[in-house]
């Protein structure tokens, strides 16, 4: 009797303890936990973790998501998110003349839309005005700047640890890269092609581009580097002039070849051309501040200077 007594009186402290238990013991078990963060708008906003729902405005913030292994928490995305290829399934919420689909996001429900600089501000304050929970990046514009880039998407959806790791590998393999190059005794001058619509004045990317980065940084030297802006067409006859012996072809998703590019009237007096040094690459992977910027890298490295990394 006085065993069963004992049993029924801790029953009963369990129970009380329970209840009185505070709200912070509770987080602690896992469960739930509120954060508050202060996004680059200097604004804060806070969150109960772990999140269930996130919807991702920007092409780079959903590879950094599905990164961080969040991809099934991903609901909604931009037009022009397409990596990984989960994300193609996902709700598209944005229209390809940038425009929002606010009604689309409503009905979604999202715990949090992550945007970037790709979004208009005044776009933000409507987002907002409509009760969801946003949170602002502002693109990065160096490699170095990336670590901070994931460190924001991983501390406001509470994956830090794996944003860490992401970061060090990244390191890692850019340092590789870097200490392969410093061996390098030429850099060669490159045309990184990023639309030749009209061959006569073909697009490609000048200084303050992540492209003129990698570039520089796989031991090449940029042919439009010193041209006015960021995203430029520069003349047939000033390609001539600085007459590449390297063409990456950004365009190469868009069904242009080295085979197309041999054939174009005026371009066969190219170094490039007629060497047959000419080479296709992932437009995504040079222009988005995720973690493929490494692999952009890695791949421009390995075409500028075949004799010092053994393409794959």
């Amino acid at each position: 009797m006085r065993k069963k007594t004992l049993f029924y009186y801790a029953v009963f402290l369990t129970m009380l303890f329970s209840i009185a238990m505070p709200v912070s013991a509770v987080q602690d078990t896992g469960v739930a936990e509120k954060i508050t963060v202060t996004d680059d708008l200097d604004r804060k906003i806070t969150l109960e973790l772990p999140l269930e729902s996130v919807v991702s405005l920007a092409p780079s913030v959903t590879e950094i998501v599905c990164a961080l292994d969040l991809c099934d928490e991903l609901i909604g995305v931009d037009v022009a998110s397409n990596y990984p290829d989960e994300v193609t399934k996902k709700a598209i919420v944005t229209n390809y003349d940038m425009s929002i689909n606010k009604e689309l996001i409503l009905s979604l429900d999202p715990e949090l839309v992550i945007i970037s600089e790709l979004t208009a501000i005044d776009q933000v304050k409507q987002l907002e005005d409509m009760g969801l929970t946003i949170y602002y990046l502002k693109n990065p514009k160096t490699l170095e700047d990336l670590d901070s880039y994931f460190m924001k998407v991983g501390e406001v959806t509470g994956h830090e640890e794996q944003a860490e790791e992401l970061i060090t590998e990244m390191k890692n393999r850019i340092a590789v890269v870097d200490e392969t190059i410093a061996k390098a005794t030429t850099h060669p001058l490159v045309f990184y092609e990023l639309d030749a619509t009209d061959i006569s004045k073909p697009w490609t990317a000048s200084s303050g581009t992540f492209i003129d980065e990698l570039i520089t940084r796989a031991g090449g030297k940029n042919i439009a580097a010193d041209l006015k802006g960021e995203w430029v067409q520069i003349s047939l006859e000033a390609l001539i002039r600085s007459n590449p012996e390297i063409i990456i072809l950004g365009d190469s998703n868009y069904g242009i070849t080295p085979e197309s590019v041999i054939e174009r009237p005026g371009w066969d007096v190219l170094s490039a051309v007629k060497n047959k040094k000419i080479y296709p690459i992932n437009s995504d992977i040079g222009s988005r501040p995720s973690p493929r910027l490494v692999d952009a890298l890695e791949i421009l490295a390995g075409y500028i200077h075949p004799e010092l990394f053994e393409m794959k």
